[in-house]
Order: structure tokens, then C-alpha cells, then sequence
């Protein structure tokens, strides 16, 4: 497996120092580097190079939010995963405006920020569980409704794939179905569920409990 380049952006050394200890254990990671402010990774970015950056949103000199917007104009290319605590989460619409690729807490474990990685190196977002309620009930359209909605059990299979982030072609090699198969029944649940987006859609699987974390 090809490695992937890591740099993380962390101003408290002990956990930097942690977090990298556990990123060397993950077999397709290489940590490139270390930063401990938002100005010294942009430094570090002019001679290293990486594929996913690893950031805190508090830190000196430069903070998260500023070093982010400056790698997304001058290194499109490159991902971008916050690292946060909990009451972090009035960042969560500045940091996905700048377009950033997953929100994971601090205390995610191995396997979990594993996952997040994995997510990330594939082109998908990816948000902690804990902040999934506050990111669809903040910043997603309202998609409630009064009406009983009837789902068949592989509508409810496929609802759970999509309320995961993965694309159509994924779920129809998991399912060994087509894609236009995995089409037609993202449509029905769409017209069952009142919802025109994806977005609106995994609103509504969570906020009425159709999906699992």
C-alpha cells in the first residue's frame, strides 16, 4: 500500500508528540512533519510535501482557521482534517466553508482516526460521530416531517451506506448491484423521505433514527 504524507499542526508538544506516536503505527502513514503553530506549518509546506494535514483550530501566531485558508489557495490539493475538543463545534461552519475534508476530536482512538484517514485519502468527508447532531441540526435544511415513512430493509441498507459518505459505485460493489440500481433507490428514499439532497437526506436518517453511528 502506498504510503500517504502527514503533517500535524499541533501547539501543545505532549500531544503532538502522542498523536504522532499513534500515526507511526497505522502501516500506510508516513508523518512528513510537525508543526506547532499555523505559520510554521505554511513554513514547512514550502519544503515538505503532504497529502493530508492534521491541524488544531487554537493555536499562536497563526491559528487553524487562517492556516487553512491559505493551504486551500496555495495547495488545493492537499486535504485538510481538524483535530478539535468538544465546545469547538462554532468552528465547524467556518472550517467547512474553507473547505476542510473531516472534524475529529482530540480523543479519537486508533481506530477511529484511522477510519477518519481512510475516508479522507478516498476523496470522502469525514466528522466525528459527536458532532454529526450538531452538524445537521446547525447547518443542514430542515427535512422533518409528520408523515410515517415506510422504508424497505435494503432502502434502509443503502440509507446507511449513504448516511456513511460513500459514493454510489461503493455502495453497488457492496451490494453487487448497479449503479443505476443504487440510483433508483436513492431516488424512491428521497420521494419517501420528502428530502432533495443528500445532505437533507442524512439529516432526516439521523434526526428519525433510521441509521447507526
Amino acid at each position: 500500500m502506498k504510503k500517504i504524507n502527514i503533517i500535524v499542526a499541533e501547539d501543545h508538544e505532549f500531544f503532538r508528540k502522542g498523536l504522532i506516536m499513534v500515526l507511526n503505527e497505522i502501516d500506510f502513514i508516513n508523518v512528513a512533519g510537525e508543526a506547532s503553530n499555523g505559520k510554521e506549518l505554511i513554513d514547512l509546506l514550502k519544503t515538505t510535501a503532504a497529502d493530508i494535514i492534521l491541524t488544531d483550530i487554537k493555536m499562536p501566531v497563526m491559528d487553524g482557521i487562517e492556516a487553512t485558508k491559505i493551504i486551500k489557495t496555495l495547495y488545493p490539493d492537499i486535504k485538510v482534517i481538524v483535530l478539535s475538543l468538544h465546545g469547538d463545534e462554532e468552528y465547524l461552519r467556518k472550517m467547512i466553508e474553507i473547505g476542510v475534508h473531516g472534524f475529529i476530536l482530540k480523543n479519537t482512538n486508533k481506530e477511529g482516526l484511522e477510519r477518519a484517514l481512510n475516508f479522507v485519502k478516498e476523496g470522502k468527508q469525514y466528522f466525528s460521530e459527536e458532532f454529526l447532531p450538531s452538524f445537521t441540526k446547525k447547518y443542514l435544511p430542515n427535512s422533518s416531517n409528520n408523515v410515517e415513512v415506510i422504508l424497505t430493509k435494503r432502502e434502509l441498507e443503502i440509507l446507511q451506506q449513504v448516511s456513511l459518505g460513500l459514493k454510489n459505485k461503493d455502495i453497488a460493489e457492496n451490494f453487487f448491484i448497479s449503479i443505476k440500481t443504487v440510483i433508483n433507490h436513492r431516488t424512491n428514499i428521497m420521494s419517501k423521505t420528502g428530502t432533495n439532497n443528500t445532505a437533507s437526506l442524512v439529516r432526516y436518517a439521523f434526526e428519525n433514527k433510521l441509521v447507526k453511528l
